[in-house]
């Protein structure tokens, strides 16, 4: 690789220089001069970990949303620009490393487990996120956010107690993240009852 080729691969590199960590762009930069990997496969593979920090701290933002109901835009993580080459990891294999990587493989298998894919769970997190932006005189939404933490407390009391002290913070964690499908989904396969009426609850 000529001095051209190379400052153009890092001129596209130094795009994720704000959602990567600098010792992993710099391994992979100096992997590409050496010639012992493509600069294509480079930019891949900053883009894949460039997403994968963005998949960690979305969940991670989205959860403080659920347990707190307070929803701040301009606390977001920004998503990692686009580079146009091929060979990225899926939305799903991304999101399943993301969660391995915050809280372990025990968390990402229970995630499959009770809803079948990591991806799953992740965009459902964004989508309850958006739902409990507070928007003003809106009962309906109030009273869906309301149903919804109804039975989440329900199916989280009820998976918890089953759970030993090490494995109660993961699976606490996971619960926070799924929608109000996925908690009757595992509510069921958990024996766990969810009344007709949450009003008494």
């Amino acid at each position: 690789m000529n001095n051209q080729e190379y400052n153009s691969f890092k001129k596209k590199m130094n795009v994720y220089k704000n959602f990567v960590n600098t010792n992993t762009l710099n391994r992979l930069s100096s992997r590409v001069k050496i010639g012992n990997l493509d600069p294509g496969q480079g930019l891949v593979s900053a883009k894949n970990a460039a997403n994968v920090e963005y998949k960690k701290k979305t969940i991670s933002f989205y959860a403080t949303v659920l347990r707190t109901g307070v929803f701040n835009k301009k606390e977001m993580p920004t998503q990692p620009p686009c580079i146009p080459v091929n060979g990225g990891k899926s939305g799903r294999r991304k999101t399943t490393e993301a969660v391995a990587q915050m809280c372990g493989g025990f968390c990402a298998r229970q995630v499959q487990k009770a809803c079948g894919a990591v991806g799953g769970a992740a965009k459902t997190v964004v989508g309850l996120g958006k739902r409990r932006r507070p928007v003003s005189n809106n009962t309906g939404r109030i009273n869906n956010t309301i149903r919804i933490e109804k039975i989440r407390n329900l199916v989280k009391n009820g998976v918890l107690k089953n759970v030993n002290n090490n494995g109660k913070n993961n699976t606490r964690y996971v619960i926070n993240t799924m929608s109000e499908n996925q908690l009757r989904k595992l509510a069921r396969t958990k024996s766990i009852t969810i009344p007709l009426n949450l009003s008494k609850t």
